[in-house]
């Protein structure tokens, strides 16, 4: 019989070193649907699908396997909300990777127990108003929407004498932004929205929000290695955080950190706004 190809994929392995808490975090946190253990041997055989994904101990080194794996999902904010409550890390938020005129492709990335990257995909049609974004707008539309709140947090930002409910429409418009640029930005576009939540919560003193979105901030620059001027702003709003909350000494630490990458902003523009934007917080 002439050899026509190997057939469907039936098994993929992962290492694990914590063989109990690995098939926990498969089962309970993952959700997958454990098939069986092998008794008195630390394996265990997860359904994937219709593949058979089998955790275990490795032999030796060089049976060791860390396989970058890809979960289908239909909705990909959804399953990475639900991930997050129950205790999974993930490295990036949902974000698109590729776009074409029919179709999104959203992919966002966690990690086990052990380290191995896994990640979750979606792919989203764009070729009907059925198939439209669950903001319910197209995403020409969206991106128009998520650049007008950007921009328009910054013309508030800018206006002397703000009242009290011009600032909660600032925090709301940074908000909304951030939101849109979730559904389809690429990772630049979540890091500087949460610079600007981060951003507007600092300056109404509200210290632990800003902390926290300016740490997002730099947790997706990190994770996407995102340089220049995007990861010099976010030590920049990690110090107006810690300045927020009476913390001079890592404020401090903060801005020379930022001033240090802004130097080695690459644009001279880019960088004399950058500095000029970092004075108030250098002594």
């Amino acid at each position: 019989m002439a050899f026509e190809g190997l057939g469907p994929l039936g098994q993929i392995h992962v290492s694990v070193t914590d063989f109990e808490r690995s098939v926990a975090f498969y089962r309970d946190a993952l959700g997958l649907r454990l098939l069986f253990q092998v008794p008195d041997q630390e394996m265990a055989f997860f359904d994937c699908g219709g593949v058979r994904l089998y955790l275990g101990k490795a032999e030796s080194p060089e049976f060791r396997s860390t396989p970058l794996l890809y979960f289908r999902v239909d909705d990909i904010a959804e399953t990475h909300a639900a991930l997050l409550d129950r205790g999974v890390r993930f490295t990036s938020e949902p974000h698109v990777v590729h776009r074409d005129d029919a179709t999104e492709l959203h992919v966002a990335f966690f990690t086990d127990p052990d380290g191995t990257h896994l990640a979750l995909m979606s792919e989203v049609s764009l070729t009907t108003d059925a198939d439209r974004d669950r903001s319910g707008l197209a995403p020409s539309e969206e991106r128009r929407v998520a650049v007008s709140l950007f921009n328009g947090s910054w013309a508030v930002l800018e206006r002397n004498g703000r009242t009290a409910a011009e600032d909660l429409r600032l925090l709301h418009m940074a908000h909304a932004s951030r939101f849109h640029w979730g559904e389809v930005g690429e990772p630049v576009n979540l890091a500087r929205g949460e610079w600007m939540c981060s951003h507007v919560y600092a300056l109404l003193g509200r210290a632990e929000p800003a902390r926290f979105h300016a740490e997002r901030s730099l947790q997706i620059c990190e994770a996407e290695e995102i340089g220049d001027f995007d990861v010099a702003y976010a030590h920049e709003a990690l110090a107006r955080a810690s300045q927020a909350a009476g913390d001079e000494a890592t404020a401090a630490r903060e801005a020379e950190i930022a001033r240090d990458l802004g130097d080695a902003i690459v644009d001279p523009d880019d960088r004399g706004r950058f500095l000029a934007d970092l004075a108030d917080l250098l002594p």
